[in-house]
């Protein structure tokens, strides 16, 4: 049923092609997996590239052409991949490949499980450092679940409002 509903929201959100721009630039832009979908049932008019199970190389091998991705300037980029990935030594370059061609003026990563995904839980945290993004660390709202997805819509909606205040 979470399926089905995700599904429908990411049909209707394929409609919403263009954001409303601010000051020239895009308010935001939301990459990547089933997490990544969640955050976008916020209303802040953020273009959203993102797919329920898709991994970073999926992700890339999608959207790298994608105007929205790399031709658009943003205020604000989040990035939530590599829970889907299976650590195969691909990951970081993938990521780190998105990273530079998402043009934003602030980042932020949301870290997957550093207890179900270590290798890829320190990969982000790397890249965040060189790229002096911002690593954020989503396990407090993820606890009574599956250990990897926000436990409501209500805590999707917490942590996208906490991004988005910290502007």
């Amino acid at each position: 049923m979470k399926k089905i509903f995700l599904s429908i929201i990411l049909f209707i959100m394929s409609f919403n092609a263009y954001a409303n721009p601010v000051n020239d630039k895009f308010k935001c832009i939301i990459v990547g997996d089933s997490i990544a979908v969640g955050l976008s049932l916020a209303d802040y008019d953020c273009k959203t590239l993102a797919r329920l199970g898709i991994t970073t190389k999926n992700w890339f091998e999608t959207f790298q052409y994608n105007p929205f991705y790399r031709e658009t300037l943003y205020k604000i980029g989040i990035i939530s991949l590599s829970t889907n990935d299976l650590y195969n030594g691909n990951t970081e370059e993938y990521l780190y490949d998105i990273r530079k061609g998402l043009r934003a003026d602030k980042i932020y990563w949301i870290l997957p499980s550093k207890t179900l995904k270590p290798t890829q839980y320190e990969i982000i945290r790397k890249l965040s450092e060189e790229f002096y993004d911002t690593a954020v660390s989503i396990e407090n709202f993820t606890r009574d679940g599956d250990g990897i997805h926000p436990n409501t819509l209500k805590d999707y909606l917490k942590i996208i409002t906490f991004l988005m205040e910290k502007e």
